[in-house]
Order: structure tokens, then C-alpha cells, then sequence
């Protein structure tokens, strides 16, 4: 009787150590997301952020998102606005929808920033954070990530 209970549990220990260093590998590229977004010189760079953490749909960088929408490059606020409306966090609305009074926004910003509005709206209503159903609690007892 102890030798499947020991082969069980160096099969857990084996898979423990596996997937350890990938969750903390993608916290530091989630990190690395957030951190480019506001510090980059590069316009290109922000967005690219943006957008890549709008991929990766973690609650966690809404904040950074929320404060990318000041940014001073217009394709930046939109794919800032794009990436909250993926993530669909009803944390993000009030930004939104002031962003969405700004009548002096770009057409481009608009129509991202009430896109996310509708989306984070709907899945609201649905009773989802992420638009795929509800969110697994991760290892650390904060949210999964899924990359």
C-alpha cells in the first residue's frame, strides 16, 4: 500500500516543481508588461504592452491599464481601452465612462473606450470577470494566470 502512495507523491512534488518557476516566470513577464506601458519612450512599445496584457486578461493590471488611458499618444489610450474591455473588470468603468465624456478624444479613442464600456457592461451582466467564465483561484490565493 505505500508504494503507490509514494509513487503519488513524488509525482506531485515532481509536478509541483515544474510548475512553480512557470508561474513565477509569468508574473515577471506580466511585471516586465506593466512596467513598459509606463515607463517606455516609445509609443509602439506601450501599446504593444497594452495590447499583450489584454492577452493575458489578469485583474491585476487593470490599475496600470486604467493609467495608461491618460497617456499622451492616442493609440496607446485605445489599446489601453481595448485590453480593459478583454479583461472586463467593472473596476475600470468610471474611467471609461469619463474617458467617454472627453469629447476631445481622437475617433479611434472613442470607439475602443465604448467598446470596453459594452463589454465589461455584458459581462457584468453575465456574471464573469473575464468573458471565459468565472476566474480560478491561483496557487497564491490571488487569481490564475493563464499565459
Amino acid at each position: 500500500m505505500s508504494r503507490p502512495r509514494s509513487a503519488w507523491v513524488a509525482v506531485l512534488v515532481g509536478a509541483i516543481a515544474v510548475v512553480l518557476p512557470l508561474l513565477a516566470m509569468g508574473d515577471a513577464r506580466t511585471d516586465r508588461l506593466v512596467d513598459l506601458l509606463g515607463s517606455s519612450g516609445n509609443y509602439r512599445v506601450r501599446v504593444q504592452s497594452a495590447q499583450s496584457l489584454g492577452r493575458i486578461r489578469d485583474p491585476e493590471t487593470v490599475p496600470a491599464l486604467v493609467e495608461a488611458l491618460r497617456d499622451r499618444h492616442p493609440a496607446v489610450r485605445a489599446a489601453s481601452a481595448q485590453s480593459l474591455g478583454r479583461i472586463g473588470s467593472p473596476d475600470a468603468l468610471s474611467a471609461l465612462q469619463r474617458m467617454a465624456r472627453d469629447g476631445g478624444q481622437p475617433a479611434e479613442v472613442r470607439r475602443q473606450v465604448s467598446s470596453a464600456i459594452e463589454q465589461i457592461q455584458r459581462m457584468s451582466r453575465m456574471g464573469t470577470r473575464s468573458g471565459r467564465g468565472k476566474t480560478a483561484p491561483g496557487p497564491r490565493g490571488g487569481k490564475a494566470r493563464f499565459y
